[in-house]
């Protein structure tokens, strides 16, 4: 009898990846994850920058507006001791400085009037509560959130010591040349800087508006007309400066007051030294920068917007905050 051969089936092999295998996977991920990942970054930059350029011109738009129905530019207000007043208009007699006076021309008509029409005492505490209210267009996004960041402190002559400060990475262009003069001295006994100590005293306080020849700083009134180098050879305002440590706690010198106060470096810069990118460690709380890899935006005074790069060249830089130089060349 014939005898018949049984075969035994192969054993099947277990499903799922050799260990081998599966490292090789997390390898090719790892590349393409690390290829991708600076695209990203980049892109998402890139949607910032472009961000941070219509707040720039947003805020551009409103100085333009002001221009238009008041006949100059917002005024850089009195001092860093002196907050906006709604009761005081719009010009040299305003003690509050340019974003405060640019309120009504940015749909902020609201916030303007906190204080309006109060008692003095009431409109002391509504004043408190405006200097800690963010902006979202007062900020760039690349840099740090809007939100109501610490106050450290400071004394204001006519509002309530605030419970926290609304700031701006922004400032307007006061001209070519540092508000740190050691002899900025006068006749009420304080620095130029911090303004009159008094609104009696504003009456006699020593102003220094020839000082300044850039658009926009203390006590200002400039109008297009005396824009002798045109307007669109003539910064209006740009990103400002600061230390990357300092973001959130206000203890750069640059950054300590809220966006509603009077002329101070919180809210004007100048153009005496080129823009920076914001660097750890480095003090630069007189000029421009910002916290973008190549450079920051600038709004001109005809309107228009321009990234300008870090490494332009400093004379054009400078005679681009000078309103009445000479200097007519593009700054690239």
């Amino acid at each position: 009898m014939q005898q018949r051969i049984r075969f035994r089936p192969r054993p099947q092999r277990a499903g799922g990846f050799t260990l081998v295998e599966l490292l090789v996977v997390i390898a090719i991920i790892a590349i393409i994850v690390s290829l991708l990942l600076p695209a990203v970054q980049s892109a998402r930059e890139a949607a910032r920058r472009v961000q941070c350029s219509n707040h720039v011109k947003q805020l551009a738009l409103g100085c333009l507006n002001h221009e238009s129905t008041y006949g100059h530019l917002p005024t850089g207000g009195w001092g860093w001791r002196w907050f906006g007043d709604t009761s005081r208009g719009f010009s040299e007699d305003q003690p509050g400085g340019w974003f405060f006076n640019i309120l009504p021309f940015v749909e902020l008509q609201e916030m303007h009037d906190m204080a309006a029409g109060a008692s003095d005492a009431q409109r002391r505490a509504n004043s408190a509560l405006l200097a800690a209210k963010p902006v979202s267009f007062f900020h760039c996004p690349t840099r740090r959130p809007p939100k109501t960041y610490p106050d450290i402190g400071h004394s204001f002559l006519n509002i309530n010591r605030p419970q926290g400060a609304g700031r701006t990475d922004y400032a307007a262009n006061a001209g070519d040349a540092g508000d740190n003069d050691p002899d900025d001295i006068h006749n009420d006994g304080v620095r130029n800087e911090s303004g009159p100590v008094s609104i009696a005293a504003a009456e006699t306080h020593v102003w220094r508006d020839a000082y300044h020849r850039g658009v926009i700083y203390q006590r200002s009134t400039v109008a297009f007309r005396h824009i002798n180098d045109g307007t669109t050879h003539t910064y209006l305002l740009g990103e400002r400066y600061l230390m990357p440590e300092n973001y959130d706690n206000g203890r750069d010198p640059g950054d300590d007051q809220n966006a509603w106060v009077g002329h101070d470096r919180d809210t004007l810069r100048w153009t005496d030294q080129s823009p920076r990118q914001d660097t750890s460690g480095l003090s630069y709380q007189w000029e421009f920068g910002s916290s973008h890899s190549s450079g920051c935006q600038f709004a001109f005074c005809d309107g228009s917007v321009r990234f300008v790069s870090f490494n332009i060249d400093l004379g054009i830089h400078q005679g681009l905050g000078n309103r009445k130089d000479g200097t007519t060349t593009e700054p690239f």
